[in-house]
């Protein structure tokens, strides 16, 4: 962890804990060894020095931030190359529980507020005010957080939706935890190469981007397929799309990975309900989003959504 990442984590876990920590404390949540702390807490120190916040030292008791009452003020610092330290924007911690209920989806797992507010070292009362803004980005796509038995909250909504925020979000946020789980099965880099030697992707001529967002629309296919989660297809959508090109590419790179994988073609079911519905005018990051927006591409490119409908709809076996 460096510095920075270390520093914010101090000023967080100390603004959780008004009482104080003592420095072994810290050293054993942060990984790293005493005298790394001390000197975090050094540099710290210097930073609160023009604030209105003092940084304590307690013989025997630890330390303690005094005169912490804006937090979010208080994680507003600069070093002295004027970067960022601390998580500067709400923005930021909304990404961050957006990222935890789709790890959440890809899992099969629950989460609590009481758990979000833990990892965050921020209070019960401010998660809440953040899942408020954050149910308004999934609602943008039909999705709901909900209650799941006693478990905890959980993302509901449709196959399609789901995914569609998942690479949306991921074009706009880097997150590399939920990138490692989408990529389990197959690697980016593997992933990358497959697209880049197959033919029909080639003459494609897709952007940088557009192909890194195929990648990762390719690997949430393979996630959650292989999970039992069929995303739907309308059969009058799947009839036109099996005579265009598109099909054909996306049938050669289905081949190309399962021959990698080992994948059991039997496993990549479609659905044939109702047609998918497009997401509100908010992307998953917040920002006005494009027309391709159900494709989750940044721009209506026709032959990526072609491709992005054969992977997804799971019909692009030989």
């Amino acid at each position: 962890m460096r510095k920075q990442e270390r520093c914010t984590k101090i000023l967080e876990i100390l603004l959780h804990h008004r009482d104080g920590m003592t420095g072994a404390d810290l050293a054993h949540r942060l990984d790293v060894s005493s005298r790394t702390v001390r000197a975090d807490i050094k540099y710290l120190q210097e930073c609160l020095a023009k604030s209105c916040c003092t940084l304590l030292a307690i013989p025997n008791r630890g330390y303690k931030l005094q005169g912490a009452e804006y937090g979010e003020d208080l994680l507003r610092l600069v070093d002295g190359n004027n970067a960022a330290v601390g998580v500067l924007h709400p923005k930021e911690r909304q990404n961050y529980i957006v990222s935890r209920f789709l790890e959440c989806c890809l899992t099969n797992a629950s989460i609590t507020q009481m758990s979000l507010a833990d990892e965050m070292y921020i209070g019960l009362s401010t998660v809440k005010n953040y899942l408020t803004a954050v149910r308004e980005r999934f609602a943008a796509y039909d999705l709901k957080i909900v209650q799941y038995k006693a478990e905890g909250l959980r993302l509901e909504g449709t196959e399609g939706d789901l995914r569609a925020f998942i690479v949306n979000y991921l074009h706009e946020v880097t997150d590399e935890k939920l990138c490692g789980l989408l990529f389990d099965r197959i690697g980016n880099e593997a992933m990358e190469q497959i697209l880049t030697q197959t033919a029909s992707v080639r003459h494609l001529q897709l952007t940088d981007t557009a192909r890194r967002d195929l990648s990762v629309q390719t690997a949430l296919a393979i996630q959650r397929s292989t999970g039992g989660h069929a995303a739907d297809c309308l059969s009058s959508m799947a009839q036109k799309l099996e005579e265009t090109f598109e099909y054909g590419a996306a049938k050669e790179i289905a081949n190309e990975i399962f021959r990698y994988t080992g994948i059991d073609r039997a496993r990549f079911r479609t659905g044939t309900h109702r047609a998918p519905r497009r997401a509100g005018r908010h992307g998953a990051g917040g920002t006005s989003r494009h027309d391709g927006a159900y494709t989750g591409f940044a721009a209506p490119h026709n032959r990526q959504r072609e491709i992005w409908c054969r992977t997804h709809c799971g019909r692009a076996e030989g």
